[in-house]
């Protein structure tokens, strides 16, 4: 199992129209950060499809989200996404090294 963490700052660009006076971080950010993990953690790698993703819970600007990787495959990634207690999202990504 891998961890990792990231924070999307108040200030970033997808925010400003992700709902106004009520910013939430967009599933496609979250996404992101998801596979730079993935490429953080593992060399030469390359991401190839996402066959299952959950988003559970809102992610608001400023948390810390912990992402947490989990092999279950030759090409297959378990992956969580945790602000504090709270599932934010859940999935699949299937890699080629």
């Amino acid at each position: 199992m891998i961890a990792d963490k990231f924070t999307i700052s108040p200030r970033h660009a997808s925010l400003a129209g992700h709902f106004p006076g009520n910013p939430l971080v967009p599933g496609v950010v979250i996404l992101d950060e998801v596979m730079s993990s993935i490429r953080r953690q593992i060399d030469n790698v390359e991401i190839c499809s996402l066959p299952a993703v959950k988003f559970l819970s809102p992610l608001l600007p400023g948390n810390e989200v912990t992402v947490t990787l989990e092999k279950k495959q030759t090409a297959l990634l378990d992956f969580t996404c945790h602000a504090a207690d709270r599932l934010i999202c859940s999935g699949q990504v299937r890699i080629h090294v």
